[in-house]
């Protein structure tokens, strides 16, 4: 059941488009003023790389960076070069900017985090109602993790503009017989697998809630064959433009084969990417401590289990997944950052009908959201700006928090 407004919906629209747009002016006002990053490093420099070879000489120029990468060990522990949806949308950004460089690559980031902050407003909306949209819009405007991507020449911002998409049109589907949302779907996870290998886990978890779903004889997401089609397809096609633009399988293998080893087995990762099952529930604590608190409270509200549980659920699994990987860095589940803030804005709508969440009551809620959103920028500006940290790994994390010397 969503969280809503007790005004018609009439009535509501024109103020949730209002202050929708201001979330946004505002999303899009804080990450313009940070960015401002001048000095690239590590993977940002292998993208960039990447991107200037493509737009220069054209998509023929992926088989000669897989025969490089291949035969250069060294380059292993960087991000390979079969990310091509990535690559080509850097390209493309290179182009349209007449030259590649740190900034123009950081700028898709960019505008990934502004369209994620947009995903959030729709996906919240209609999943919990404007309100809880609203506070949770807030939040991922001024979340710190998300306001660091989008300032860097990374692909986690994309990416996770893509895992936000098939989560949000696998709910849809489960509500609707409308195929547009299986082509949203399945159009999500092949980008989502072109830009990142790890979508493959977020595949099996949809496989797994479809099959859940089914076998516990939940009819709410139809059996239909562009429902299975949606999630079964997306790997072969994903395999097979990817053949089309390095038609040479055994080259592929090495490839993956050589990446794979050196990102378990290099220095940086056995150094700053490895650690307990629990390292992500540490990550986001120092991240936000709050935000995440308010996000474990929501599976512990009165009256959720009348609520649509998909987005929790689908969190937790997520959260659990990547957890069991050895290889480990919160920017690899930075898309886990979006649900998270939705889940503690529905802890905070829910607050003012618990005991101890009296004087919260009426603005309260919306009183919280600031303070918390003015909070998060503040620990983004410490630990980021001030505390001068590139990749938020645990270690760095703490050490600009002063958890360690």
């Amino acid at each position: 059941m969503p969280v809503t407004d007790s005004r018609p919906a009439a009535s509501r629209a024109p103020q949730l488009l209002i202050v929708s747009a201001a979330i946004l002016v505002a999303a899009v006002a804080s990450r313009w003023w940070f960015f401002d990053v001048r000095e690239f490093q590590g993977d940002e420099l292998v993208y960039i790389h990447y991107a200037t070879r493509i737009s220069a000489a054209g998509v023929s120029q992926f088989r000669a960076l897989a025969v490089e990468y291949a035969s250069n060990s060294s380059l292993w522990v960087f991000p390979n070069p079969l990310r091509v949806l990535y690559i080509l949308v850097t390209a493309l950004a290179c182009r349209v900017a007449g030259a590649c460089s740190g900034p123009t690559i950081a700028a898709v980031s960019f505008l990934s985090g502004i369209g994620l902050v947009l995903l959030t407003l729709i996906m919240a909306q209609r999943m919990f109602g404007g309100r809880v949209a609203l506070l949770s819009g807030l939040l991922v405007a001024f979340s710190p993790l998300q306001l660091a991507l989008s300032r860097r020449a990374w692909q986690d911002g994309l990416f996770s503009l893509f895992v936000l998409l098939a989560l949000w049109a696998f709910w849809e589907r489960s509500r609707s017989q409308w195929n547009g949302w299986d082509i949203l779907l399945g159009g999500s996870l092949v980008a989502a697998l072109l830009i990142k290998e790890s979508a493959v886990i977020l595949l099996m978890i949809l496989l797994a809630f479809l099959a859940g779903r089914q076998w516990l004889g939940n009819r709410a997401l139809p059996r239909a064959r562009s429902v299975v089609a949606a999630l079964l397809l997306p790997l072969p096609l994903a395999a097979c433009l990817l053949f089309l633009l390095i038609p040479d399988l055994s080259l592929l293998i090495r490839v993956y084969r050589g990446w794979l080893g050196a990102t378990q087995t290099g220095p940086y990762a056995i150094a700053y990417s490895q650690g307990p099952w629990f390292r992500y529930l540490i990550d986001f604590f120092l991240l936000s401590p709050v935000t995440i608190l308010l996000a474990i409270g929501s599976y512990f509200r009165p009256g959720s289990e009348q609520e649509d549980r998909f987005l929790g659920r689908s969190t937790l699994f997520l959260f659990v997944a990547f957890s069991l990987v050895a290889l480990k860095n919160v920017r690899y589940v930075s898309f886990l950052d979006l649900p998270i803030r939705i889940l503690a804005a529905l802890t905070l709508i829910s607050l003012p009908h618990h005991p101890i969440g009296t004087a919260l009551r009426g603005w309260g809620p919306i009183i919280a959201v600031f303070l918390l959103a003015a909070y998060d920028l503040s620990l983004f500006h410490s630990v980021f700006i001030s505390g001068g940290v590139y990749d938020p790994v645990t270690a760095a994390l703490a050490k600009a928090e002063r958890l360690i010397p």
